[in-house]
């Protein structure tokens, strides 16, 4: 057997035997003995939720839904990106410093914060916004902001140059909030940086709110990876999760028009 296929059923097994892969394998079984039972509803039922969760974690399905947001707005390398009054940097990017972390950890869109220093350190502006309160507010707790200033000044930007906005609870809170603090300081562009699957509804929000910004994104899931067929096809938890946030994106779009926070 060679050294490639035992590398691809290295990859391969432990997503069959994961708790999604057993899943599957028994909504499947639940689905064939249903339908040799002539239980036509219940054949139904299981084949729908077999496919939702094959197709939903399957690699190349989760990139088809990630990529139709992601590709809106292409990346833009810190040379070509253009000078503006302030980057307004988006919460998200670490988590709270709950028991037993001792401070915020990062998490999958840390590039956010990386991203917004590279930005400022390249002269892009004088100004950093961090942004995003506490959701849910812990005892004792801090605010998204407050960990993602910290990583700056690690990252080489000053103290003097963060502004930091505690309260926002959502993007729409955040276009609220920077909206007031650019008037007061008398902003009028910006470097919006996200990730890219969260940029089109960030970048509508803030327009809708009337401020200028220039998007910026990062944190880029949807990545061209040549991988065997075996691999495209399995689900996995990781791919499964890509795809209700890429789902979760679409729902927020829409809710966000309903209630006006968009055009």
């Amino acid at each position: 057997m060679g050294t490639d296929l035992w590398i691809t059923l290295a990859k391969l097994l432990p997503h069959l035997i994961s708790p999604l892969g057993i899943a599957l394998g028994l909504i499947l079984l639940l689905t064939l003995l249903a339908a040799l039972g002539r239980r036509w509803r219940e054949t139904a039922v299981a084949s729908a939720a077999f496919l939702l969760l094959f197709l939903g974690g399957s690699p190349w399905v989760a990139k088809g839904f990630v990529r139709t947001l992601e590709s809106q707005y292409p990346p833009v390398a810190v040379k070509d990106a253009p000078s503006a009054d302030a980057i307004i940097l988006l919460g998200g990017g670490v988590t709270a410093s709950l028991p037993p972390r001792l401070r915020g950890d990062l998490n999958e869109a840390a590039d956010r914060v990386l991203f917004a220093s590279r930005l400022y350190r390249a002269g892009k502006a004088p100004y950093v916004i961090a942004s995003g309160g506490s959701v849910f507010p812990q005892s004792n707790g801090r605010p998204q902001s407050a960990f993602a200033s910290e990583l700056l000044v690690e990252w080489g930007v000053p103290e003097d140059a963060i502004l930091v906005d505690t309260e926002a609870r959502n993007t729409y809170e955040e276009a609220v909030s920077l909206k007031q603090m650019a008037a007061e300081r008398r902003m009028q562009t910006f470097l919006l940086v996200t990730s890219a699957m969260h940029m089109p509804r960030a970048r509508a929000v803030f327009q809708t709110a009337g401020l200028d910004v220039i998007p910026v994104p990062t944190d880029f899931e949807a990545v061209d990876r040549e991988m065997p067929f075996s691999l495209l096809i399995t689900p996995n938890a990781d791919e499964l999760e890509k795809t209700t946030r890429a789902l979760r994106e679409y729902l927020g779009i829409v809710v966000y028009r309903m209630r006006g926070w968009i055009d």
